[in-house]
């Protein structure tokens, strides 16, 4: 059986590790952690990630959004974005970077499981 692959970008050293260690303990194999858009990126040429869990904000001159749409051009891994609180605006901007889905930070970890497990039952397609 193959172990899905979620790579966590998150500037929070804390969030990214509590939210690691779940993931880990619900059987999921969690890439290399990633705080800046660039490490995402490297890591998701890198590992392949199934699925991706970006926070908006993140360290560096890259945001989550802007991330996503760079990784876009080279996977179609779902992206699950976490956020304080998401404008229309934003919204609209996830909602064109397919498949993705969004929650409103704080999230807890048993509504992050359940999107991921929503996001992995429909594989997203090329």
């Amino acid at each position: 059986m193959k172990l899905i692959r979620i790579l966590i970008v998150e500037d929070e050293a804390i969030e990214a590790f509590l939210l690691s260690n779940c993931l880990r303990l619900e059987g999921y194999q969690v890439c290399e952690l990633a705080a800046h858009g660039s490490d995402a990126m490297r890591i998701t040429r890198q590992d392949q990630p199934d699925i991706i869990v970006m926070d908006m904000g993140l360290a560096g001159s890259m945001s989550g959004l802007e991330t996503a749409r760079q990784i876009r051009g080279f996977s179609c891994a779902p992206i699950l974005f976490l956020t304080g609180c998401p404008s229309d605006p934003m919204r609209d901007q996830i909602a064109q970077l397919k498949p993705a889905q969004h929650l409103s930070k704080p999230a807890r970890i048993n509504e992050i499981l359940s999107t991921i497990q929503q996001m992995l039952a429909y594989p997203p397609s090329i």
